[in-house]
């Protein structure tokens, strides 16, 4: 049976005011002392230029297209919300909801969603239902089977300072996805996370240790790794024990930006025959349209030492 899933990233969904009225409407509706800090870069940031790029309208349009591939699963690798406010998540709450009428959702923050040091604690529980009940970044990963899938969610979501918007996975969460991995050899496992484990944007956007994690797959292995963080649509490799590991990059889910347009990825993965077939939607200033990336193995089956 050939599984259809969605994969989406980079949701950004739209704070209630847009352009330059948002630099006085928001501070009224949620007081000054939120913005204070680095959230009042990211409120000039909104109200000029991310206001203008990241549209509800393309959300809406992204989740009738979803609806139509009728996806067994549907995975996001974070960034729902752009400046960790508590209204923002109760927000995404609701998109969530609405999203998994669709499909099981599966999820991991990105670094918007601990735009400041405490937001993804003090709120992330509204997203629990979604993230195997893990909040704090120190909580993760989670891993869920999914018949011959393992899921694997990891977080690089910590707060940074102002102009940084890298993220990290830390020794402990490597060690415990290292272990995860290992225990699974014969399934299909993906990893979720938000920041590229490839050499990808400048050094303030990185991983910082995606060396650390390539480590963990070209030691135990994996089938196949999702992310966003870049706005848009890359494909690159991990070296894994069996062969390459497949590492897809997708769009922003909202972004109406000349050159960079968003969309999501449309996965079709035989298990069995352990091959897949990728799909971008991406959105081309009218409508969402196809276009279709050749079918690719995946890493061949491994069987652990022992089993019969």
């Amino acid at each position: 049976m050939t599984l259809r899933i969605a994969h989406l990233t980079d949701v950004h969904l739209p704070l209630p005011v847009a352009g330059p009225a948002a630099l006085l409407a928001l501070p009224r509706r949620c007081g000054l002392a939120p913005f204070l800090g680095k959230r009042a870069s990211g409120l000039v940031s909104w109200a000029l230029r991310r206001s203008f790029r990241h549209r509800a309208a393309l959300l809406a349009t992204v989740r009738e297209d979803v609806a139509a591939f009728r996806p067994h699963l549907v995975l996001v690798t974070g960034d729902l919300v752009h400046l960790a406010l508590a209204g923002e998540f109760a927000a995404a709450r609701r998109w969530l909801g609405e999203l998994a009428r669709l499909a099981p959702v599966h999820l991991v923050p990105g670094n918007h969603d601990a735009y400041v040091a405490g937001a993804l604690e003090a709120h992330g529980g509204a997203w629990a239902d979604w993230t195997h009940g893990r909040v704090a970044h120190d909580d993760y990963p989670w891993s869920a089977a999914v018949g011959p899938l393992l899921l694997i969610g990891l977080s690089t979501a910590v707060p940074r300072p102002v102009g940084d918007a890298g993220g990290r996975l830390g020794a402990a969460q490597c060690a415990r996805a290292r272990r995860l991995l290992a225990a699974a050899a014969e399934a299909v496992r993906i990893v979720l996370l938000h920041h590229p484990p490839l050499p990808v944007g400048p050094r303030r956007r990185a991983l910082e240790d995606r060396g650390a994690f390539a480590a963990v797959v070209r030691e135990v292995g994996a089938e196949l790794v999702l992310c966003g963080h870049e706005h848009r649509a890359l494909k690159g490799a991990l070296a894994g024990p069996a062969g390459p590991v497949p590492v897809l990059v997708g769009p922003s889910a909202s972004l109406a930006e000349p050159g960079r347009r968003g969309g999501w990825l449309a996965l079709e993965l035989d298990p069995r025959h352990r091959t897949l077939r990728v799909t971008l939607r991406r959105f081309d200033g009218r409508g969402l349209v196809s276009e279709r990336r050749p079918e690719r193995p995946l890493p061949p089956a491994r069987v652990r030492e022992g089993a019969a």
